[in-house]
């Protein structure tokens, strides 16, 4: 037995990745057509939008109650106030902001929802509406989530893990910082990665930069929806089961709305809600079930062939060896030495050079950026 697992640990896993000709992938014996694979992904995003429009926004235009989806640049990376972030400036405790403030009151204007706005005896606004047309509503935003964690994980580079997703925030939070920031009108998220922390004593950053049109649907998901969204769900509790009743959300599960940007009824999601979307997604197109897992195999196999587009910069070689003559590397002077204010924390060329490859592969699955 011993020897047979010696065997094992040192033999190479099997290869199940291979490439098909010039524009299929073979993954684990099923054909991935890359013309099908972009078409594919520009439809859910054609999708994803109208759901938003039509369903999410029930047919309200947000320029027409003065409500901008411009992203600004965030004026500080560095800031660590409690429940700050980019998309967070003006919200109230429960997350109320003046976008939501007026998203809320057309709803209520133009009766959907059929929701209604009334008073307590103590003077504290009540929210009441078609039950059934609320659950629906919190349900098309479940699924508007799904499609944008399958876009995101999609078309912005190489993936993290599921570890590394499930614990990206959007604002600051007691437990650690957030991960979104803003740049040249778009959203990149800049994820804590530890795995090999314990035997190299660093801990990395990684930068992946947002489609605009992901960006733009992030900004609306989260500043203009989640604050009504978590007001409903502090009415009528969180989605019950089948035959059971509503429960009231718990404090954390309110901490998780306002820090979390994967959440699910209250909960944040796990590795197995990631990859249950990304099964779900890949089988409409293809007929194949690919997880988190998978799905890495099949990205590094197009990663592979798409990086050599990349221009080699040459001033990058020069910036490299000026550092080596000041004794330090590289990462080492960007990282302690004349810091650029305004940036995540990582090295300004690390983060430029990850944005690069995110709108490589953006490009090479047929959008404009």
């Amino acid at each position: 037995m011993r020897a047979f697992s010696r065997v094992v640990r040192n033999s190479p896993p099997p290869a199940k990745i291979r490439w098909s000709g010039d524009d299929i992938v073979e993954v684990d014996g099923h054909l991935v057509h890359l013309a099908e694979y972009r078409s594919h992904i520009q439809s859910t995003v054609t999708k994803l939008q109208d759901l938003i429009d039509t369903k999410i926004l029930c047919g309200i235009s947000l320029s027409t109650i003065d409500i901008s989806t411009t992203i600004t640049q965030d004026p500080d990376a560095g800031n660590s106030t409690l429940y700050y972030g980019p998309l967070s400036h003006g919200m109230s405790e429960y997350m109320d902001n003046p976008d939501s403030d007026k998203f809320s009151s057309a709803l209520v204007s133009k009766n959907k929802l059929g929701l209604t706005v009334g008073q307590s005896t103590d003077g504290s606004p009540i929210i009441s509406g078609d039950t059934g047309d609320i659950w629906k509503w919190l349900d098309t935003i479940e699924e508007a989530w799904r499609l944008l964690y399958c876009l995101y994980h999609t078309t912005s580079g190489l993936p993290g893990r599921g570890t590394e997703e499930s614990i990206l925030q959007w604002n600051n939070s007691i437990t650690g910082r957030r991960h979104l920031f803003t740049t040249d009108g778009a959203i990149q998220i800049t994820s804590n990665y530890h795995k090999g922390t314990a035997l190299v004593g660093t801990y990395k950053t990684i930068t992946r930069l947002i489609l605009p049109q992901l960006s733009t649907i992030l900004l609306i998901l989260l500043r203009i929806v989640r604050p009504l969204q978590l007001t409903l769900h502090l009415q009528f509790g969180s989605k019950p089961k089948p035959g059971t009743k509503s429960n009231q959300l718990s404090s954390g599960a309110i901490q998780n709305y306002r820090t979390k940007i994967f959440v699910k009824n209250g909960r944040v999601w796990n590795s197995r809600d990631q990859s249950e979307a990304l099964q779900d997604w890949f089988n409409q197109c293809f007929g194949v079930k690919l997880g988190i897992r998978w799905y890495r195999q099949f990205a590094t196999a197009l990663q592979r062939k798409w990086i050599l587009e990349l221009p080699h910069d040459p001033r990058l070689a020069l910036f490299a060896m000026a550092d080596e003559q000041a004794g330090h590397t590289q990462r080492t002077s960007e990282a302690h030495y004349a810091r650029s204010m305004g940036t995540s924390g990582d090295s300004e060329s690390r983060i430029n050079s990850f944005c690069r490859i995110s709108k490589l592969w953006q490009e090479k699955l047929g959008f404009k950026v």
